[in-house]
C-alpha cells in the first residue's frame, strides 16, 4: 500500500485534486528523509515547509501554510508530498540519499494569496480546538499554528495579545536585491526576522512565515507595510521569502520602509550595502553628452540634474518607464528621458565608451535624423547647430484613438517657420528645450509656457482623465463632441483615428416641400469646403458614429445638440433614394412644422407647405355629425362624438383606434360611420375582421341598427365561392383565423374600409395574424379594442403599422425607445403621446354612462381542507426545488416553461385537487363556496355568470350544478352554437347560470340578464377579469352587478394578486393597459410565488 493510499481517507477530494496539481507541476521537493521522518518543501504562493513523522505507534504531519493554520485539516501541500514520496519510492524504515533525488529547479509561482488577503480584511475568530480524526489508522494529529510557531521561535507569546515581553527583541529587516530587481523590472524585496543578541549583534534568524506574522500583528507602521506586501507577487527560494513589487506599489512602500529603517539596498557589487534613502529633489534627466576629440565624437551617457551628473553605469538598478526610477548608493530617484531605456540598457551592457570615428560623423548625424522622435536628449558641442529657430506659438494637435468603448487622446505641438514642409512636431511630454532636425543641423526652440497652457486646457475638460503610464488622456464618450468643440474654440487642431482633420459644421440649411399627402425634408450641412446631406448625418447617427465622412476624406463633427433634439423626428421620415430627402407622412405635420422656429437651424417651407399649415391652423375642431336616417336607433352623446371623430379620420385619410371601454357600443359607432360614409355606394367592399365569438354579435347589431348594409358572412366551412361574385359596396365579415388561411385571396382585394374588432389580436408583429392584417389594402382603416396595449408599448407599434404605416418610426428605433422596456424616458413617452394622441379615442364607462347602475367587487377567501392542503404543500415543495434549481443554473428566461408549469400546477391545486390528481377524493374549498353562493343567488331570483380559465374546472362544476337542479348555459372555445347559448341565458327565465371559459367569453358577449359574476380563478392580467365583469355591466343593464373573486387562502393565488399589484406598470400616459406579469418578475418574485 502506498503512503497516499494509506492516508487517503484523511484528505477531502478537493484537497487531493489541488495537491495532485502541485505534484504534477513538480512543486513538491523532498529535502531530507530518515527511517521514520521526512522534511520537504512545497512551492506555492511562497515556500511552505512540510514535516512528516511516521512511527509504528504514531503519525504526525505538519505544514506551515495558512490553510492548516486556519482550517485545522490536512492541506494540499501534504498530499503533494505524499505523492512525491510514492514517486521516489520512499517507505518508512528506508532512508533515501538526497543525491538520488533529482530536481531540475523550481519556478517562481504567482499563485494568489487568498487566505492572507481574507485574513487581513476579516481577522479570524478565536479558533476551536482541532477535532481528532477517528480512524483505524494511528492518530494523525491536526496541526496548530501555535505549535508550529512555538517550534520556530520557541515561544507562543509572540502572537498573543496578553503575552509577556520577550526577553530578546525580534527585528524585521528588509533587503532590496538590485540585481534581481534589474532583471525582473520590479522591486525585489527580501524579508527576514532575526533576534539581536545582548551585545547588539544579529542573532538567530527565523522563518519567512514568522516574519510575515510579525508584521501582520505588529505596530501600525509594520501593518501598513504588511498590507502593501500582502497582494503582491511573492516567491520563496530555499527558505528565503522575497516579494516582487510593481513600481506603482513601490512608490507607496519605499517611504514606509525608509521611515521604518532596517532596510538596505545592494549595490552593483554584491558586497556593497547602502541604507535606503528617498530622493525628494526634482527628477534627473537622461542625457547623452557628445564630446569632440580630434575630429571624432564620444558618447558619455549620464543622469543629469542641474550641475550634478551620475554616469549611467553607476546606479545599481534602473527601472524602465516614463518616468524611470533608479537606485544609486541606496538612494531611490526619479528620472525623465524620451525613449531612454533601450539606450540605457545598451550603454550598461556595453560597459565601454561608444565612439564615432571622424569619417562616420556625417552618417551618424543622418541616422539621428532618420530616428525622428525615438532618441533621447543629447548635449551637443557649442558649434554643432547651424540654425536655431526662435521661440514661436505652436499649434496644439490633439489626436483621438477609438479602441472599443475606450477613447484615448494624445497631444503634440507643431512648430513651423512658415512653410508646410518645414513643420516639426514634439509630443507634449517629450523632454528637451528644442525639437531637432539633424539632417539640416537646426533646431526649433519650444515654447514651454504655451505648451503648459495647452496641457492644462486638456486637463480641464470634463470627463477627461490623464493616464501617466501612456502619457495620454482617457476620454468619456458622453460629452466627447462638446469637448472636441471646446478644444477647437481654443485653437486646437483635432484629428480622427486616421489622422484626418475633424471639421466643425459651418452652416446647415433645411427646406421642406409638400405633396398631396406627404412632406419632403431636404438638408445640407457645410464643413469648410465640403458638404453632406441630412441623410448622411442620419446614417452616421444610426450607426452610432460621432463623425460623418466628408468628400475630402476629413471627418465632420456631427451637430450633436440639433440631432439629439430632432433625431426622433428624422427617424419618422422615409429615406428617398436618389435625391437625399426624407419623406414624412402627413400625420407628422405638427412635428414638421416645429422645424420652422428651430433655435439652431430654422427650416424654410415651400408655398404648398405653408398653405397646408395655414389650413391646419384654421381648424376649429371636429364637426359634430348626426347619424343618417338609415341608422335604426339612437346614439348617445358620446357615441355621436365618436361618430364625428371617425368621420374626421376618414376625411383626413388617417387610421385610428376606437378604444372605448367594453360595453360602450364601439360596434354601433362603426355601423353608424359605415352608413354615414355610404359604404354601400362605394365601388369597393369593406371588411370587418373579428374573433369567432363576435361574428354573430356583429350580425345581430347590423340587423338591428343597419339592416340596409349588404353583408357577406365569410366564415365556416361553406364560405368557398362567397368572394367570387360582385362585392362592390358589400361588408364582408370574417374571422382572424379565416383571414390567415385565405390571405392569398384577401391580399388581392382592394377594400374601402378595413376594420379590426378586438384588434389586440395582432399585437405581436411577428405572428401570422399580424402579417396577414398588414397585407390588406384599404383606403380607410380602423381598429376597435378596449385594451390596445396589454403588455408593452411595442403592441401599439404593431397596430399603428396597419392603421398608419410609418407613423411610429421604423421598428428598430421604436424598440430601442419603447419596446419591452420596463421604464420609458418621460421625454420619449411625451413624444409618443403627441404622435398617437390624435388617432386614439378612449372613453371610460364611469365617465360617460352616469345612468349605468353601480357595480361592486369583493374577494371571497376559501379555506382548504387538510387533504387539499397536504396535496398543495407537496406540489409546492416539489416545484420550489425544481424551479429555483433551474433558475439558478439557467436563468429566468431559459426556465420559463418550468416556472409556468409549476405555477399552473399550484393554481390548479388551489382550484380543485382533481385537476392535478383525477383520482383524488379531496374536496375543493372553492367549489363548495361557489355552490353555496350560487344557490343563494338563484333562490333570490338572480342570474349569474361563472368564469374559469380551466375548461376542465368547468367540467367539474357541471355535475355540482346538475346536482342542485339549476338549469345552465355553457360556452367555451369548442362551442359551435354560441349564439343559441347566449340567447338561452338572456331570454329563458329558467336558465339561471352561465358557465363560461374566461378566454372564450371575454369578448363581445352581451349578458345583461346576469347581476352576479363569479370569477373562479384569478388571471395574471386584471384587464381580462374586467372584461368578464363587463359582459354584465354594460349598456342595457338595469340591476346592480356584484362581482366575486374566489381566492384560496395561503396559496399562489394570493401571491399572484400581491405580485400583480407590486409589479403594476401603467402605460396610461399613452393608453390604458396592464403589463404582462411574467415579463416583470425576478428571482425574488419566483421565491415568493413558490414560497
Amino acid at each position: 500500500m502506498t503512503l497516499a493510499e494509506r492516508f487517503k481517507s484523511h484528505f477531502s477530494g478537493t484537497i487531493q485534486n489541488r495537491g495532485r496539481n502541485y505534484f504534477n507541476g513538480r512543486r513538491a521537493r523532498i529535502e531530507k528523509t530518515g527511517p521514520d521522518s521526512v522534511e520537504a518543501s512545497v512551492f506555492g504562493s511562497e515556500e511552505y515547509e512540510v514535516s512528516i513523522f511516521l512511527s509504528p505507534e504514531e503519525v504526525e504531519m505538519h505544514c506551515d501554510c495558512p490553510y492548516m493554520d486556519g482550517f485545522l485539516e490536512p492541506c494540499k501541500h501534504l498530499w503533494a508530498v505524499l505523492l512525491e514520496l510514492d514517486r521516489i519510492g520512499y517507505r518508512p524504515g528506508v532512508n533515501i540519499d538526497k543525491a538520488d533525488i533529482s530536481y531540475s529547479g523550481v519556478e517562481d509561482f504567482d499563485e494568489a494569496e487568498d487566505y492572507f488577503a481574507f485574513n487581513a480584511l476579516f481577522p479570524p475568530k478565536k479558533k476551536k480546538e482541532a477535532p481528532k480524526i477517528k480512524s483505524p489508522l494511528p492518530r494523525l494529529p491536526q496541526p496548530s499554528w501555535r505549535d508550529l510557531i512555538s517550534k520556530v521561535v520557541r515561544s507562543q507569546t509572540l502572537f498573543q495579545d496578553a503575552a509577556p515581553p520577550l526577553p530578546i527583541c525580534p527585528i524585521c529587516s528588509f533587503a532590496i536585491k538590485t540585481q534581481e530587481s534589474q532583471q525582473a523590472q520590479k522591486l525585489v524585496l527580501e524579508v527576514e526576522l532575526w533576534y539581536r543578541k545582548k551585545d547588539g549583534s544579529p542573532g538567530r534568524q527565523e522563518s519567512s512565515y514568522a516574519a510575515r506574522k510579525f508584521l501582520e500583528h505588529g505596530t501600525g507602521l509594520e501593518q501598513q507595510i504588511f498590507s502593501l506586501l500582502l497582494a503582491r507577487n511573492t516567491y520563496s527560494y530555499y527558505g528565503e521569502m522575497k516579494h516582487r513589487i510593481p513600481l506603482q506599489t513601490a512608490g507607496a512602500l519605499l517611504p514606509l520602509l525608509e521611515e521604518y529603517g532596517h532596510t538596505t539596498v545592494s549595490g552593483r557589487n554584491h558586497d556593497e550595502q547602502w541604507p535606503l534613502k528617498i530622493d525628494k529633489e526634482g527628477p534627473w534627466r537622461f542625457v547623452i553628452n557628445i564630446q569632440e576629440e580630434a575630429g571624432s565624437l564620444a558618447m558619455r551617457p549620464v543622469f543629469k540634474r542641474g550641475e550634478e551628473s551620475i554616469p549611467i553605469e553607476e546606479p545599481s538598478v534602473i527601472f524602465s518607464g516614463d518616468p524611470m526610477f533608479f537606485f544609486h548608493k541606496g538612494t531611490f530617484s526619479k528620472a525623465e528621458g524620451q525613449s531612454a531605456f533601450a539606450w540605457i540598457t545598451f550603454f550598461r551592457e556595453k560597459k565601454e565608451q561608444v565612439a564615432i570615428p571622424a569619417g562616420e560623423v556625417d552618417l551618424f548625424y543622418e541616422s539621428m535624423g532618420e530616428a525622428g522622435g525615438n532618441i533621447p536628449d543629447f548635449s551637443w558641442p557649442d558649434n554643432f547647430w547651424r540654425e536655431t529657430i526662435p521661440v514661436q506659438a505652436p499649434l496644439p494637435v490633439f489626436q483621438l484613438e477609438f479602441l472599443g468603448q475606450k477613447i484615448k487622446g494624445s497631444l503634440e505641438f507643431e512648430y513651423s517657420p512658415g512653410q508646410d514642409e518645414d513643420k516639426m512636431s514634439a509630443n507634449a511630454f517629450q523632454a528637451g528645450e528644442a525639437i531637432t532636425d539633424f539632417k539640416k543641423r537646426r533646431r526649433f526652440l519650444r515654447n514651454p509656457e504655451l505648451e503648459k497652457q495647452a496641457v492644462e486646457a486638456v486637463n480641464s475638460l470634463p470627463g477627461v482623465a490623464f493616464d501617466p503610464s501612456g502619457q495620454e488622456w482617457i476620454l468619456a464618450r458622453e460629452g466627447l463632441m462638446e469637448n472636441i468643440r471646446l478644444l477647437m474654440e481654443k485653437g486646437f487642431e483635432v484629428l480622427a483615428q486616421d489622422r484626418k482633420k475633424i471639421q466643425s459644421m459651418s452652416s446647415f440649411k433645411l427646406s421642406v416641400s409638400s405633396g398631396i399627402d406627404w412632406f419632403d425634408l431636404e438638408g445640407n450641412a457645410s464643413f469648410g469646403d465640403a458638404s453632406v446631406s441630412v441623410l448622411d448625418l442620419l446614417d452616421a447617427l444610426q450607426k452610432g458614429e460621432r463623425f460623418v465622412r466628408l468628400s475630402n476624406g476629413e471627418s465632420g463633427l456631427l451637430p450633436e445638440e440639433w440631432l439629439k433634439k430632432n433625431q426622433w423626428l428624422l427617424e419618422l421620415g422615409q429615406k428617398q433614394k436618389g435625391d437625399g430627402t426624407l419623406r414624412f407622412h402627413k400625420a407628422h405635420a405638427g412635428a414638421i412644422q416645429g422645424l420652422s422656429d428651430d433655435e439652431y437651424f430654422p427650416a424654410k417651407f415651400d408655398v404648398l407647405s405653408k398653405d397646408f399649415f395655414k389650413k391646419l391652423a384654421g381648424f376649429s375642431g371636429i364637426e359634430e355629425i348626426n347619424p343618417p336616417a338609415r341608422f335604426k336607433g339612437t346614439l348617445r352623446d358620446y357615441q355621436k362624438a365618436g361618430l364625428s371623430w371617425l368621420a374626421f379620420l376618414r376625411d383626413f385619410g388617417f387610421g385610428g383606434i376606437l378604444a372605448d371601454d367594453m360595453g360602450l357600443g364601439k360596434t354601433v359607432q362603426v355601423l353608424a360611420l359605415f352608413l354615414h360614409t355610404g359604404v354601400m355606394e362605394q365601388e369597393k367592399p369593406s371588411l370587418v375582421v373579428a374573433p369567432t365569438s363576435l361574428i354573430f354579435n356583429w350580425m345581430d347589431e347590423i340587423n338591428k341598427f343597419a339592416p340596409s348594409l349588404d353583408v357577406v358572412n365569410y366564415t365556416g366551412l361553406n364560405r368557398k365561392g362567397l368572394l367570387d361574385g360582385p362585392l362592390a359596396g358589400k361588408v364582408i365579415l370574417t374571422t382572424y383565423g379565416v383571414l390567415r388561411r385565405d390571405i392569398d385571396a384577401f391580399r388581392e382585394m382592394d377594400f374601402f374600409y378595413a376594420a379590426l374588432d378586438e384588434a389586440q389580436a395582432m399585437k405581436n408583429t411577428e405572428t401570422i395574424t399580424a402579417k396577414a392584417v398588414r397585407a390588406l389594402k384599404a383606403a380607410h382603416r380602423l381598429a376597435l379594442s378596449g385594451t390596445p396595449v396589454e403588455n408593452h408599448l411595442g403592441e401599439l407599434w404593431s397596430l399603428k403599422s396597419f392603421l398608419n404605416p410609418g407613423l411610429l418610426w421604423r421598428k428598430e428605433y421604436f424598440d430601442s425607445r419603447y419596446g419591452g422596456k420596463k421604464e420609458v424616458d418621460a421625454e420619449d413617452l411625451e413624444k409618443l403621446r403627441r404622435l398617437v394622441h390624435p388617432f386614439i379615442l378612449r372613453r371610460k364607462k364611469e365617465d360617460v354612462l352616469t345612468e349605468l347602475p353601480p357595480k361592486s367587487e369583493q374577494i371571497i377567501h376559501c379555506e382548504m381542507s387538510p387533504p387539499q392542503r397536504k396535496l398543495y404543500n407537496e406540489i409546492r415543495d416539489f416545484y420550489r426545488i425544481k424551479v429555483l434549481g433551474h433558475v439558478d443554473s439557467r436563468g429566468i428566461n431559459k426556465s420559463r416553461m418550468t416556472i409556468l408549469e409549476g405555477l399552473l400546477r399550484l393554481r390548479q391545486t388551489a382550484c380543485h385537487p382533481a385537476l392535478v390528481k383525477p383520482a383524488s377524493k379531496a374536496k375543493s374549498a372553492k367549489l363548495e363556496t361557489l355552490m353555496e353562493m350560487v344557490g343563494e343567488a338563484v333562490e333570490e331570483g338572480h342570474k349569474a355568470l361563472v368564469f374559469s380559465q380551466f375548461v376542465t374546472m368547468l367540467d367539474l362544476i357541471k355535475p355540482a350544478v346538475k346536482g342542485k337542479k339549476i338549469p345552465y348555459a355553457y360556452l367555451d372555445g369548442r362551442t359551435i352554437k354560441r349564439k343559441e347559448e347566449v340567447k338561452k341565458f338572456q331570454e329563458n327565465k329558467d336558465c339561471k347560470l352561465f358557465l363560461i371559459s374566461l378566454r372564450a367569453g371575454g369578448h363581445g358577449l352581451n349578458l345583461t340578464a346576469a347581476s352576479y359574476v363569479f370569477i373562479f380563478d384569478p388571471w395574471w392580467n386584471p384587464a381580462v377579469e374586467a372584461q368578464a365583469t363587463d359582459r354584465a355591466h354594460r349598456i342595457g343593464q338595469t340591476q346592480k352587478v356584484f362581482t366575486y373573486r374566489l381566492i384560496t387562502k395561503d396559496t399562489v393565488e394570493e401571491k399572484i394578486m400581491a405580485l400583480q399589484e407590486k409589479k403594476k406598470e401603467l402605460v396610461g400616459s399613452i393608453i390604458s393597459g396592464e403589463g404582462s406579469l411574467f415579463k416583470k418578475i425576478g428571482r425574488e418574485d419566483i421565491e415568493f410565488l413558490f414560497g
